[in-house]
């Protein structure tokens, strides 16, 4: 792993949690507003907002198994890891979209912009780790 490859390693998990911690700080910012008054939107944006972070903490873990276990063979086993990270990213930025769409409104254009900077970053580091196949 040359150095470029492990600052983006390392760098990568810590830009996505403070994006994660944007987000749940703006969802429960929106729930202490008073913006929401019914019981079921009271119960369920913090438990989104927990959701979120817990979501972002499996796809954390599934974009770093490519660089610390990926080892050429002939199984494949390294293309079901890329396909893993793939898939629970998927997840996750879906799930991301979907909250905070459902949640914020359209007035709410911080969380929007966290969004879209948080599928930006995402693209590059899959450049990133696919430049070199």
């Amino acid at each position: 792993m040359n150095r470029t490859d492990k600052i983006i390693a390392i760098s990568y998990p810590l830009i996505l949690l403070a994006i994660t911690i944007a987000c749940t700080g703006a969802l429960l910012s929106n729930y202490s507003s008073g913006k929401y008054s019914s019981e079921a939107d009271s119960l369920i944006i913090p438990l989104s907002a927990i959701a979120i972070t817990l979501l972002a903490q499996v796809f954390l873990y599934a974009l770093q198994l490519p660089y610390y276990t990926h080892r050429p063979s002939q199984s494949g086993r390294g293309l079901v890891k890329k396909t893993v990270a793939i898939v629970a990213t998927a997840i996750s930025l879906t799930t991301f979209g979907w909250i905070i769409k459902f949640w914020s409104g359209a007035t709410n254009l911080n969380i929007q912009l966290l969004y879209i900077s948080a599928a930006i970053i995402f693209a590059g580091f899959q450049y990133r780790l696919y430049q070199k196949k």
